[in-house]
């Protein structure tokens, strides 16, 4: 911490610190996967929490697409999102 920061810029300082410290404790209290970290964290950590959910839900979309063998539709297109999820998660019949 500088010397010439005064007493607010200090506790602003210290408390910034601090809630990087406990953001970053989140991800493994969680027990997050090490992939939606990677793309998540620093936009998290940064309070861009808007942008580190959609990035964390894009992962979780494109792991299952992996992971599934990125099953098409009945016009021969990679499956995304809803139906992405509703095909291979799909109670009769899961692929995952």
């Amino acid at each position: 911490m500088k010397e010439s920061m005064g007493w607010i810029q200090k506790l602003e300082y210290s408390l910034e610190i601090e809630s990087n410290k406990n953001s970053l404790d989140l991800f493994r209290i969680f027990d997050i996967h090490p992939e939606i970290e990677r793309t998540s964290r620093s936009l998290f950590l940064s309070k861009h929490y808007t942008q580190a959910i959609r990035e964390a839900f894009q992962n979780v979309i494109n792991l299952v697409k992996e992971k599934s063998g990125r099953p098409k539709g009945t016009n021969g297109r990679e499956l995304d999102g809803v139906s992405l999820m509703s095909n291979v998660f799909n109670p009769d019949n899961p692929i995952l």
